[in-house]
């Protein structure tokens, strides 16, 4: 069996595809001959992922999951010049098994999928600094920094009880994220 995971789902992004798309940059093969490497210019970290028509071998509870990644140029069919047409790349992922494993990779890997994928994501965010106005982009923009200070709570030189008030209210703050959420509150 073949499920397709196009990028685009009619005009918005499919977030399965750039699920997919995280989670296989973790788990590049060896055998693999062309990986594609990138890296943000406001980012630390840099980015493994596979090029077009690569394959990968992915197991999950003992079912062998095949992972092709396909691009193709499609035509538009509008002419910009004399013969030649505007072309568009189609990207997608093919993911392969045998069709007996239907039931587990449509309940239990595509949620595992999306669950490893946000932790992932959430592992390499880089914290930001952002401060309104500053770049002169007009009132109201903010512009960010990234906030790679070596500096900790533990280092900080600072009242002890001081430091702990403001911790414990920290902890507090972020242990409360689901109420946060539920009232509606940034």
């Amino acid at each position: 069996m073949t499920m397709v995971i196009e990028q685009y789902d009619g005009y918005g992004q499919n977030d399965l595809f750039g699920t997919a798309q995280i989670l296989l940059a973790t788990k590049q093969s060896l055998s693999m001959q062309r990986v594609r490497l990138t890296k943000s210019p406001k980012e630390n970290h840099f980015t493994l992922a596979m090029d077009r028509n690569q394959m990968l071998v992915d197991t999950f509870h003992g079912v062998k999951l095949k992972w092709i990644f396909v691009s193709r140029q499609v035509d538009l069919g509008h002419q910009v010049h004399q013969g030649s047409t505007v072309q568009h790349e189609v990207q997608y992922f093919e993911l392969r098994f045998h069709k007996k494993h239907r039931e587990i990779v449509v309940k239990s890997y595509v949620s595992f999928l999306i669950d490893k994928a946000k932790s992932i994501k959430q592992g390499k965010k880089t914290l930001k600094l952002c401060t309104p106005g500053s770049d002169g982009s007009g009132p109201g923009a903010w512009s960010s920094v990234n906030l790679d200070h070596p500096a900790t709570f533990q280092t900080l030189a600072m009242d002890l009880e001081l430091k702990k008030k403001i911790l414990d209210d920290l902890d507090r703050f972020v242990r409360r994220k689901e109420y946060y959420r539920r009232v509606g509150k940034a």
